[in-house]
């Protein structure tokens, strides 16, 4: 037996009207669906929030409608200034459709919000999550006799670059590199922009790349408290590194 309402389906339920329907109501029916969107409903202006309502919805709007011209003023300005939209409902108690209505489906400039991070210090915490090659490195220098927050420092920032591992006492930056930062031709040059700014400052920049690191730990971890030491060169160092890399 087939769909009463003409979708030519196999009827599963028979509704209270006795009539058999491919779905549990006749409005999932996909013929109903069809004629359901293509009834042109009449709608109204809402004179508060200026949105156009069903009629049929128009009465219930206007009682919940309070989007007048400050609160949508409100609205776009804590969204520019990068506040969630849960934030927003709950510091002022307006609705998902309050801010949606308001909105009008605008998205916020990324580069309004990068800024605004950056002002704030939230964009330290993002897209940061410590490596195990990080976590690695950090545990031989607590094994070395090294002081965290005094003989080296974690996650230092310089400007808008953050540096692995910063050594002050030795005026030295330590970078694990995953493969990404040798294969990648736009992170190649991130991170030689990167060097160059460091170096501006005085520093002198190691890059380890975490795949020598892995297979031949003792001789890398060694060689580096000599570079340290300035006992060996560190740009004959990170050279040699290169040399070892089979990516």
């Amino acid at each position: 037996m087939f769909c009463d309402f003409g979708c030519k389906q196999e009827a599963l339920f028979i509704l209270k009207s006795g009539k058999h329907c491919c779905s549990k109501s006749w409005n999932s029916c996909p013929i109903m669906k069809a004629k359901n969107r293509a009834k042109k409903r009449p709608k109204t202006q809402c004179s508060i929030c200026k949105t156009l309502i069903d009629n049929r919805y128009y009465d219930r709007h206007v009682i919940n409608c309070h989007l007048k011209k400050e609160n949508i003023q409100l609205i776009y300005k804590c969204y520019n200034e990068s506040m969630s939209l849960e934030q927003i409902k709950s510091k002022f108690g307006f609705t998902q459709q309050d801010i949606k209505r308001a909105l009008k489906g605008q998205h916020r400039s990324r580069s309004r919000v990068m800024k605004r991070s950056h002002v704030e210090g939230r964009s330290n915490n993002w897209k940061y999550k410590e490596s195990y090659a990080e976590r690695f490195f950090n545990q031989f220098l607590l094994n070395s006799g090294f002081i965290k927050d005094k003989d080296y420092i974690r996650e230092k920032r310089f400007s808008f670059y953050r540096a692995d591992f910063f050594f002050p006492n030795y005026n030295l930056v330590l970078e694990i590199d995953g493969l990404q930062h040798f294969r990648f031709q736009y992170q190649k040059n991130i991170d030689k922009k990167k060097n160059q700014y460091l170096s501006s400052l005085g520093f002198r920049v190691v890059r380890i790349p975490w795949k020598v690191l892995f297979t031949e730990t003792k001789q890398i971890l060694n060689d580096f408290l000599k570079v340290l030491n300035e006992e060996i060169d560190f740009n004959f160092f990170n050279k040699s590194l290169l040399e070892k890399l089979i990516i």
